[in-house]
């Protein structure tokens, strides 16, 4: 899964990831990730790409909500997608269980 808001950003990355062999779903925002992934069959994502500065629900919340869900398959490997390098927003993706 691609969470990202930015149209140009998700065609490129999911260019990007396709040539690579890889189906890609899209979310707008970051509560229509967590609703994609909780409609989605268990196993359904190997990974997801979440912006951390995305619409709605920012991608640390959304993360967290991923993490906490009940689901067997809420330690998919979720990688943030920031132009923010600072130490302290690597802590919170890191406390947050992206990397």
């Amino acid at each position: 899964m691609l969470a990202e808001d930015n149209a140009l950003n998700a065609e490129v990355a999911t260019e990007l990831l396709g040539s690579l062999g890889l189906v890609v779903d899209w979310a707008e925002n970051g509560s229509k990730a967590v609703d994609q992934f909780e409609a989605s069959d268990p196993g359904s994502y190997f990974a997801i790409f979440m912006d951390m500065q995305i619409p709605v629900m920012e991608g640390i919340e959304a993360t967290k909500k991923i993490r906490n869900s009940v689901r067997e398959d809420n330690d998919v490997p979720i990688f943030a997608m920031t132009a923010n390098t600072f130490a302290t927003d690597r802590k919170r993706c890191a406390d947050a269980g992206i990397f």
